[in-house]
């Protein structure tokens, strides 16, 4: 999962990350974080659901951890990365 630190490294429990980034399926994971200049974050994540299909997805997530639902990009986007 995702969490955020304060400024003085304690865990800001402010910050709950979105169900579904990076979690819930077999062997998913997160691939990169970037963060904007609005605070927002870009999450590139792969799943591989238990039928064996090799899913990756680009998501945002609002600067609270949850999931912007006003972002979208084709799904599944299978050629997704950040960078």
């Amino acid at each position: 999962g995702i969490f955020r630190l304060t400024e003085t490294g304690a865990h800001d429990t402010s910050f709950v990350m979105a169900a579904g980034i990076g979690e819930g399926v077999a062997n998913g994971s997160i691939t990169t974080l970037a963060r904007q200049a609005d605070g927002r974050i870009l999450v590139s994540s792969v799943d591989n659901p238990s039928f064996g299909s090799i899913i990756r997805r680009i998501r945002r997530m609002n600067t609270n951890g949850s999931l912007d639902s006003t972002f979208s990009t084709a799904t599944p986007n299978n050629n997704a990365s950040l960078f």
